[in-house]
């Protein structure tokens, strides 16, 4: 089942939308964007991506911006400290011989 942006995004107790948080700004890379996206999506991290100046109609036209700015990445605040913990662990793979 798939959400909005804005079902997903948390709210406060006024039933306002919560306060984004840059999680991290990336070089527009398109598949390092689009892991990244899938890797919060599924531990279910709603987010959005921001590219700067021309980027985001460079990247309608070439598949990436090309632009020195990057994107940023946004979070609720709520789910920073998350997020950001996700990014720093180690990977863990479950193929690993046993010694």
């Amino acid at each position: 089942m798939e959400f909005s942006l804005l079902e997903q995004w948390p709210k406060d107790a006024s039933g306002q939308l919560e306060e984004k948080a840059l999680l991290c700004k990336e070089s527009d890379f398109p598949d390092l964007v689009q892991g990244l996206s899938s890797f919060l999506t599924a531990f279910g991290i709603p987010h959005y991506i921001k590219n700067h100046g021309s980027g985001e109609y460079m990247n309608f036209l070439f598949g990436h911006s090309a632009t020195d700015g990057g994107v940023e990445f946004y979070v609720p605040a709520s789910r920073l400290d998350e997020a950001r913990e996700l990014l720093a662990a180690p990977p863990i793979f479950e193929d690993e011989p046993e010694e």
